[in-house]
């Protein structure tokens, strides 16, 4: 399986996932099929076809891909998502990202250069 808990909190410019000093990573190069749910911080660096639900921080660099259903407290995307998005807390969309899904967020930071193609619902928690 592509999940691990290791110290590597490398990912250029991108902030580390760091609740409780475990890091959960899909890295580079990797592809896990199915659900994740976590209690902990995620930074998806792979692909992940399937569902992610996590009661932390989600970070998605620029070369993860994810095609499911996504559920955060709160959220940084570089990367790719296709499907939903709920984050309770902060959306924050880096210029990188390619987003065609819906989304319902608390608040969202849209970085110049960044793609979106769905609706957006903002929601307070």
């Amino acid at each position: 399986m592509a999940l691990f808990n290791n110290g590597n909190t490398s990912g250029g410019n991108m902030p580390a996932a760091t609740s409780h000093d475990v890091l959960n990573l899909v890295g580079e190069g990797s592809t896990l099929e199915g659900s994740i749910q976590s209690e902990q911080d995620l930074n998806i660096a792979g692909r992940v076809n399937g569902s992610i639900a996590t009661k932390g921080r989600l970070v998605i660099t620029a070369s993860g891909h994810v095609d499911g259903d996504v559920k955060a407290q709160s959220a940084t995307v570089a990367g790719t998502v296709t499907g939903t998005l709920q984050v309770r807390e902060t959306l924050t969309l880096r210029p990188t990202a390619r987003i065609g899904a819906d989304i319902t967020t608390g608040s969202l930071a849209v970085d110049e250069g960044a793609q979106f193609d769905g609706t957006c619902r903002m929601v307070t928690t």
